[in-house]
């Protein structure tokens, strides 16, 4: 038992020192640092930085860090950017594409101690070459490092070299350093989970994630949305609502045609340019049907996917048009129906608004659940649909309880125009139409109705409903 070290040279090679030294750990102890250098990704041309971190077990501190790092062709070192202030960093050309950097505290500092956990310590800075093409990747191997602490003892560690990958943020499909619609599509595709979402850190993950926010999200699509229509800005701008936007989840309603959904409304001030979405439930007890968009999300693309229990959908425009909602309203419905026990939940998990360019809009969730049941739990009166209407309207009410309902529509006069419902009825929930007529067949005249629910069990409520002719 105890520590080693293995080291691999290349011999033949007049002009390159190239060598490395790894660890060897043969104990069931971990190793109690390590060195990261971090992938990296650019274009071709740009001024690329890469991270350099430390990761301390408690108790371990460091106090002067030394390395060699070797670049492949196409990346020419520039320098690096100090993360410790209390540090200082020196670098030289050990030869073509080698270069030593030496990391030490004049004044005797640390870091780490009793601060275990991540320590960022630098940037080192390349510069791409033009030449360079799509998908290549360069790759960078460090080796001949030392790490000591404060009383001048090696620490050993474990040491992770990396690359830098050329290539375009957008840039999904083909790898041809153009974004367009086939790219959009890909993404789609990866925030809904209908392909797997790209490792964190990988080549894949950084050309998705656009606007480097560590996610790939509905952001991220309206991002490619506007590079692809050439109206993106240099950095996201606040162009969409400027406060919050409210989310509320209702309780179950019933469509005219007699399907049962979940209403997802919404209200905000301004445009907002895309929706995500992503809602958990039961599948063993509750099935979900394609989402009904309404109204306001006209000429929007809605789209959704399913996987145990998580239903994930994306609300966007290919031609970056935005949609409004300066009243609490109705966004989509969701059709839902028991295949299982007679209730179960539906929640709200992920919710991600995205303004014209691409900023991130705050939410605020009203009602982020909601219980659905076979049964209603309570005597309800619905709003009816449409309002105003012509020629007829749909009135939707719930029984919790075998009773005798009525349902009458009355004029401003308080008289009985129709008598719409007067039957014992079981726990449910109906769907009644009125024609604009009255108990004599006659069409009534325009104007404000009132339409009243009542039951044998002292439930009465009343609603407003407008006939235009």
């Amino acid at each position: 038992d105890g520590s080693y070290w293995a080291r691999f040279g290349l011999v033949g090679i007049v002009d390159l020192n190239v060598g490395t030294s790894r660890p060897i750990n043969t104990t069931d102890v971990p190793f109690p640092a390590r060195f990261h250098v971090q992938n990296a990704h650019g274009s071709p041309g740009d001024v690329v930085s890469v991270e350099v971190s430390l990761d301390l077990v408690e108790g371990t501190d460091a106090s002067e860090l030394q390395f060699d790092i070797a670049a492949s062709e196409g990346a020419d070192f520039q320098g690096a950017i100090n993360h410790q202030s209390n540090f200082q960093i020196t670098t030289s050309i050990q030869s073509p594409g080698v270069n030593r950097v030496l990391m030490f505290s004049p004044s005797g500092d640390t870091t780490g101690g009793d601060e275990a956990g991540h320590h960022v310590l630098m940037s080192l800075v390349y510069q791409l070459e033009d030449s360079l093409n799509f998908g290549d990747q360069i790759n960078l191997g460090v080796y001949n490092s030392m790490l000591s602490n404060s009383t001048n003892e090696s620490v050993e560690h474990k040491v992770d070299s990396a690359y830098i990958k050329v290539g375009v943020r957008g840039d999904l499909v083909g790898n041809d350093g153009v974004v367009d619609v086939t790219d959009l599509t890909a993404l789609i595709r990866i925030i809904l989970q209908k392909d797997q979402k790209p490792d964190t850190g990988s080549s894949k993950f950084f050309q998705a994630d656009i606007n480097s926010d560590g996610d790939i999200n509905i952001l991220d699509a309206v991002r490619t949305i506007n590079i692809i229509l050439e109206r993106a800005t240099a950095k996201p701008v606040a162009a969409g609502p400027t406060g919050p936007v409210r989310i509320d989840m209702g309780d179950v309603q019933v469509l005219p045609d007699g399907q049962a959904t979940v209403p997802i409304r919404a209200q905000f001030d301004g445009g907002v340019a895309g929706l995500q979405l992503t809602l958990t439930y039961d599948s063993a007890l509750i099935k979900l049907g394609d989402v009904l968009p309404a109204g306001r999300l006209e000429g929007m693309s809605v789209l959704q996917h399913e996987s145990n229990g998580t239903l994930r959908l994306v609300v966007y425009s290919i031609d970056g048009r935005t949609f409004q909602a300066s009243g609490l309203g109705t966004l989509l419905n969701l059709p839902i129906e028991l295949t299982g026990r007679s209730s179960g939940d539906l929640a709200i998990s992920q919710v991600v608004f995205a303004g014209p360019q691409a900023e991130s809009v705050p939410v605020t969730l009203m009602n982020s659940s909601v219980r659905v049941s076979s049964t209603p739990n309570a005597f309800a009166l619905l709003s009816n649909r449409p309002n105003p209407f012509n020629p007829s309207t749909q009135i939707a009410y719930e029984v919790p309880q075998q009773a005798r309902m009525t349902l009458r529509v009355i004029n401003i006069l308080g008289q009985e125009v129709v008598r719409l419902v007067d039957q014992v009825q079981t726990p449910g929930r109906y769907v009644v139409t009125w024609n604009g007529r009255n108990s004599k067949g006659a069409g009534v005249s325009s104007g404000v109705y009132i339409y009243q629910l009542t039951s044998s069990t002292g439930y009465s409520d009343t609603r407003r409903m407008t006939l235009l002719k």
